[in-house]
């Protein structure tokens, strides 16, 4: 009876429910097949637009495939890939809304076999069109996440950014103990990152100047992740990463600190153009030798990259490889990201009304997560009652795949499309 009941509810009470259902606590198990329950027989116009622009865009791509000599091009292709499978999509949830539909009203047969049978089906199809519905609507959010101020949609961020990401982690306050722990956190990604079938590429490791007190430590790494959704995944780990644990060499409990950067990667050292938005000219590359251990060509020849954005101040240096040519591909390719990445910061500062529905703006300043290891218990701050597990150990060291790791990511990203949500159903 749902499908009957709602559709018979004027479209604003529909909203207004939907809205406060994904609002309670409960909703956090999984907000979007709560949505997906609720408004395909009243769809939002904010959503409805959503769904017309894609099914828009899909044909405009088929016209351009008819017409072109030459083709859409490879991302023109996927693009089109990917938006005829949400169209599918949608239409598979039009013909099972109007099934159910029908259900209702056979439920209310007199003939009681009929009724039952009727019911049966009407929790199948019920069932389907909800998973359907929140695969759906995840999609379109993902994709609706990238418009501008100016209400340009954009193509979706996986399609102009590429499906990598670039992890950062340096050691923040708290000394030798600080290293240690960016040490750990840079271990923990890159076992995560394997976990779920992505690869890693080292892009630069600075150790500081080798081990501490038999333990390895990390002043500064960067890796390169590339794999299905890994840069939607590990975005929430932007941010400050706290630990609270007392030191071999100490009695006393100590608070340290690493800072986390998630940043989107196009995979190529082409970020000179309109992707970046910055030019030749506004660069100043400059060599010397590279430090520290890396054998006969460390302090012999000129291999180290030093590149400098002069409209931003933005300077990335890159040592780690052994030929000038791959240092300063690496260099640019970060440099890439760092610039999208302020630009994207930009972007959603001035759209602040829609900032302050997000859980949290992904700012490098916010305490995001603290690792207590005498309580052996780890606390996302920004998740709440919901944030706090036992097993720091087992968490840093990805057992299990990153089954620790992957809950916390999984409950984030469901707070953050609740809070979409809301937004779309106004």
């Amino acid at each position: 009876m749902l499908s009957r009941v709602w559709s018979l509810r004027p479209r604003r009470q529909v909203v207004k429910l939907s809205a406060r259902a994904l609002s309670s606590e409960e909703s956090l198990a999984d907000p979007l097949e709560n949505a997906a329950s609720l408004i395909w027989s009243a769809t939002p116009p904010k959503l409805q637009a959503l769904l017309s622009k894609t099914r828009e865009t899909q044909a405009a791509l088929l016209k351009d495939l008819e017409t072109a000599s030459s083709g859409l091009g490879a991302s023109g292709g996927r693009e089109l890939a990917v938006l005829t499978e949400l169209v599918e999509m949608q239409d598979e949830v039009k013909t099972l809304s109007n099934e159910l539909e029908g259900l209702a009203e056979m439920i209310e047969d007199e003939d009681k076999d009929v009724a039952e049978l009727a019911k049966h089906e009407f929790l199948d199809l019920e069932e389907k069109r909800r998973a359907i519905g929140s695969e759906l609507l995840r999609r379109l959010l993902a994709r609706a996440e990238a418009t501008t101020g100016d209400d340009r949609e954009a193509e979706g961020e996986a399609s102009d950014c590429g499906d990598g990401a670039i992890v950062e982690v340096r050691a923040g306050t708290g000394g030798d103990e600080a290293s240690l722990f960016a040490y750990e956190l840079m271990g923990l990604y890159q076992k995560f990152a394997r976990a779920q079938g992505w690869s890693v590429e080292v892009m630069s490791m600075d150790t500081g100047g080798g081990d501490i007190g038999g333990l390895k430590g990390l002043k500064e790494g960067v890796i390169a992740i590339k794999g299905d959704d890994c840069f939607t995944k590990l975005r929430f780990e932007s941010g400050v990463h706290r630990v609270q644990r007392v030191p071999v060499n100490d009695v006393k409990l100590q608070t340290s600190a690493a800072t986390v950067a998630v940043l989107q990667d196009s995979g190529t050292d082409s970020s000179i153009g309109p992707g970046a938005e910055f030019s030749p000219s506004e660069l100043r590359i400059d060599v010397y030798r590279a430090s520290g251990a890396g054998g006969q060509h460390v302090n012999t020849t000129e291999s180290a990259v030093r590149i400098t954005h002069l409209a931003t101040g933005v300077v990335v240096a890159i040592q780690d490889e052994r030929s000038q040519h791959q240092n300063k591909a690496k260099a640019l390719r970060l440099l890439g990201a760092r610039i999208k990445d302020a630009q994207r910061a930009a972007t959603a500062a001035k759209r602040s009304a829609e900032v302050k529905d997000l859980v949290g703006s992904g700012d490098r300043s916010e305490r995001i997560r603290t690792y207590n290891f005498p309580q052996d218990r780890v606390t996302d701050h920004r998740l709440g009652s919901k944030g706090t597990m036992h097993g720091v150990i087992s968490l840093l060291k990805a057992e299990a795949g990153g089954e620790a790791l992957g809950e916390l990511l999984g409950n984030l990203e469901k707070m953050h499309l609740t809070s979409k949500l809301e937004v779309l159903l106004k």
